[in-house]
């Protein structure tokens, strides 16, 4: 009867202690991925004080903060976490804008090797970072040590070729008017700024290329400045330039858009050929200011003819060579 009851004891604490084994508190899935979301959150808590820290110091280690964010999150994505949108200052400024802001090309460079796309963020000031870029390569902006326009030949082609595909078209096109009317600005200003063709038609969206006029052209041609609603093609022929207007015309990338005086660039050009022909038998004329008026009208005239000529018109009448020698000659559209 003894043994009996140790017996029935010893059962009863076995059956209490699978009971207990099997009835614990478990940690569920929700409560793990809950504190990985918390210290992910910690991490870009952390890297918005360092950005902010780097506003006003000038100076980050992006490595250390990519150590801290290993450490903190132990994931793949440390870097794009850290390139994210959520990193910003009060502002909006991410890495990328900031960086601009400063010139700083070092942190400029770090951020496109590491395959940051952040370049299509805008911070409160709806500014993208090539917004900023181009503020400090305006006109009679002082660009200390060329590092503004260093960082533009690192961004332009940065955006052509890791925003290349269809979802970032209206972005590089975007950013094609904005370089164009960049370029129309210092060519007012007679300064040598320059960005080559070929670097914009890549920024193209690919819908776009095979289409005429090309969307390079098209851009240069819609262009205005905003004060007095010149084109390029205004500008040029109010420089007197007809070298950079032949250039302009052997691309298509004249523009015949009215000013805000209701006048084309050809009226204008008309206008101070036929005025400067009055004083042609002067003692003092300015012959060279003459034969670039002729040489501006007669470019603009060719070209106007060609096109009319492609579009299908008859009986065209053929037109005097611009200039003596074939250094402005475009290449005559049979009929």
């Amino acid at each position: 009867m003894k043994n009996t009851h140790v017996l029935s004891l010893l059962l009863v604490a076995s059956t209490a202690a699978y009971a207990m084994e099997n009835n614990q508190p478990q940690l569920t899935i929700a409560e793990v991925m809950n504190i990985h979301k918390t210290l992910r959150n910690d991490f870009t808590n952390y890297s918005i004080g360092r950005l902010k820290e780097y506003d006003k110091s000038n100076s980050i280690d992006m490595n250390e903060l990519i150590n801290v964010g290993n450490i903190m999150t132990r994931s793949k994505d440390v870097v794009q976490q850290l390139l994210h949108w959520d990193v910003k200052n009060e502002n909006k400024d991410c890495f990328i804008h900031l960086a601009t802001k400063k010139s700083d090309v070092a942190l400029v460079e770090w951020l496109f090797m590491n395959g940051d796309k952040n370049c299509v963020y805008v911070n409160a000031d709806q500014e993208y970072p090539l917004d900023i870029c181009i503020k400090q390569l305006l006109p009679n902006t002082i660009d200390t040590g060329g590092k503004s326009r260093h960082i533009f030949d690192l961004m332009v082609p940065y955006i052509a070729t890791k925003l290349s595909d269809a979802n970032y078209d209206e972005f590089r096109g975007l950013c094609i008017k904005k370089i164009v009317a960049l370029q129309f600005k210092h060519k007012r200003c007679k300064s040598n700024f320059v960005v080559d063709n070929q670097l914009l038609q890549s920024l193209a969206p690919k819908a776009c290329l095979d289409k005429q006029p090309s969307f390079l052209s098209k851009m240069y041609q819609e262009t205005i400045d905003e004060t007095d609603g010149s084109t390029l093609s205004h500008v040029l022929v109010e420089q007197e330039d007809p070298d950079a207007l032949y250039e302009l015309a052997k691309v298509d990338q004249i523009s015949w858009i009215k000013n805000h005086l209701g006048l084309s660039s050809f009226d204008v050009a008309a206008a101070r050929f036929r005025e400067a022909i009055k004083d042609i038998a002067l003692v003092n004329a300015d012959d060279a200011s003459i034969k670039k008026r002729g040489c501006c009208l007669y470019i603009l005239m060719h070209h106007a003819r060609n096109a009319e000529i492609k579009n299908g018109a008859q009986n065209v009448q053929a037109l005097g060579q611009c200039c003596d020698g074939d250094k402005h000659l475009l290449q005559q559209v049979s009929q």
